[in-house]
């Protein structure tokens, strides 16, 4: 089951990043049992593309800035010992990353061609 949401696009200098409903992130992290010594993130979001990433097409960048696109997540809370995240998926955002010339190589249900990811939690450096 998938539920749907929307965000925000917002570029930064190399950065694309879907900004999310902080309370759909406030309401999983509050899930994560007080033990695992969590701690928030930065502002609820999705990455869209990541600072290493070499954009394909550059021409395209800051192209849709500040517009509202619809996503949807699994409400299932993944990790990996150290980040906690919701996995999110929206043809948008696959569009996009085509656009600019990013690598489009996984398939998931649904048609959608890229797992993004909602970073809800990481673990409290000791």
């Amino acid at each position: 089951m998938l539920y749907k949401t929307v965000g925000t696009l917002r570029y930064t200098t190399h950065w694309l990043m879907l900004d999310a409903d902080q309370g759909v992130v406030d309401f999983y992290r509050a899930l994560i049992p007080k033990y695992m010594n969590t701690m928030k993130t930065r502002p609820a979001h999705v990455t869209v593309k990541r600072c290493e990433e070499e954009l394909g097409r550059p021409e395209h960048w800051g192209k849709y800035d500040g517009e509202r696109v619809e996503f949807y997540y699994e409400p299932v809370i993944r990790d990996n010992g150290f980040y906690y995240w919701l996995n999110a998926f929206s043809e948008r955002l696959d569009d996009v990353r085509v656009e600019l010339g990013l690598p489009m190589k996984v398939t998931h249900p649904e048609g959608f061609k890229k797992c993004f990811h909602m970073t809800i939690a990481c673990k409290k450096h000791l």
